[in-house]
């Protein structure tokens, strides 16, 4: 029987390994996965009108998974808007799923702003892809609240602005429903739909934008007195590759395609 050579101890030696260094890194792609999968989610929501704005995060709302809820309605500390509801569903992907309802009780037109803020980890470089819709409705409550005109109401985008803001770490990568858009309810307890806008659906939007912070949603509009309106707003942005992911897919390939050159 044919003994061992230096030569060939040493090549099963760098086999054995090699085999160890490709299973490290296959077992690392599937435990560092989830674990960028189910990053720890804290929300923080500003809401109110221009002047009196209040900040919620997740101490304030009821979170449970990848939801959180308000417990009840919110009054603002000049007493002259309310948040009567809201729902956020998030995934660290990153998306951001807003329902949310305001009611304007006071007796002049004001300027609402809700803005949703989803802090990301691992960052990850540019490009990426985006996709993101708005839609809701406009409903006459000035005989409810008591302010207002009864049987009118309206919406608007501000000046030169958009009712819809898609954020990327503060700056706003894609707008919806821009100035001049409006609409109005002209019966008394009446409702006008608002939108739907959307864009990257069915196919996603690639901006050369880089994400090391947050992702975020700005709702502004103006709203007449007494009147109420409500939003579902959604923000999601995927990157390309997928951090840790492809880095380890990469390597293991690599790994694969040394050993069958070793074996050749």
């Amino acid at each position: 029987m044919r003994g061992i050579t230096g030569e060939e101890s040493r090549t099963k030696k760098g086999n054995i390994a090699l085999n160890r260094l490709l299973q490290s890194a296959v077992f690392s792609l599937f435990l560092l996965a989830p674990i960028a999968a189910h990053a720890t989610h804290i929300v923080e929501m500003t809401v109110g009108v221009v002047g009196d704005m209040m900040t919620l995060d997740d101490a304030d709302l009821t979170c449970s998974g990848s939801s959180c809820n308000l417990s009840g309605p919110v009054v603002g500390g000049s007493g002259s808007w309310m948040l009567q509801s809201t729902s956020l569903f998030l995934d660290p992907d990153p998306s951001v799923l807003a329902i949310t309802a305001v009611t304007n009780t006071s007796a002049v037109t004001q300027t609402f702003v809700i803005n949703v803020t989803l802090p990301i980890a691992p960052a990850f470089g540019a490009p990426s892809l985006i996709q993101g819709s708005v839609s809701g409705s406009l409903t006459d409550t000035s005989s409810a609240t008591g302010f207002g005109t009864i049987g009118f109401a309206s919406l608007a985008a501000v000046t030169g602005g958009s009712v819809y803001t898609g954020l990327i770490d503060g700056t706003s990568v894609r707008t919806l429903l821009d100035d001049p858009f409006s609409i109005a309810v002209l019966v008394n307890n009446g409702s006008s739909v608002i939108g739907p806008a959307d864009f990257g659906i069915p196919v996603r939007e690639s901006i050369a934008t880089a994400t090391t912070t947050d992702i975020g949603i700005e709702l502004r509009f103006q709203l007449s007195a007494g009147d109420s309106a409500s939003f579902t707003s959604v923000f999601d942005v995927i990157p390309i590759p997928e951090p840790n992911t492809a880095g380890l897919v990469g390597l293991g390939l690599l790994l694969l395609t040394v050993r069958r050159h070793r074996r050749a």
